[in-house]
């Protein structure tokens, strides 16, 4: 699994910082905020892996069980909603269903 933010990739809670911090970080990057906790979630074992609440929500339902995420992309920018400039906190790319592949 990849996480990636303008061509960096992205491995550790601090390159989250670097590489793709939230609007406001001197206020979002605090224990408890989800820029923060986020970041923990997905990098807090020094290498990108799917949360394990995540994994678990994923592999509960059978249209979604078994599948592989395959990037995520941290802080993407939302052009769907005009009226917001806030940014997704993570968008993640799935790829099909196999067996015991999930976040491989």
């Amino acid at each position: 699994m990849r996480l990636t933010k303008g061509g960096h990739d992205i491995r550790t809670v601090p390159e989250w910082r670097e590489f793709a911090p939230p609007e406001y970080p001197d206020r979002q990057w605090q224990p408890g905020h989800s820029a923060l906790e986020l970041a923990a979630a997905w990098c807090g074992g020094g290498a990108p892996a799917v949360p394990p609440q995540l994994a678990d929500l994923l592999e509960s339902h059978e249209d979604t069980r078994g599948c592989t995420i395959v990037e995520g992309f941290p802080e993407l920018p939302n052009r769907e909603d005009p009226h917001r400039s806030r940014a997704a906190r993570v968008v993640i790319v799935g790829g099909e269903a196999r067996q015991g592949t999930l976040g491989a």
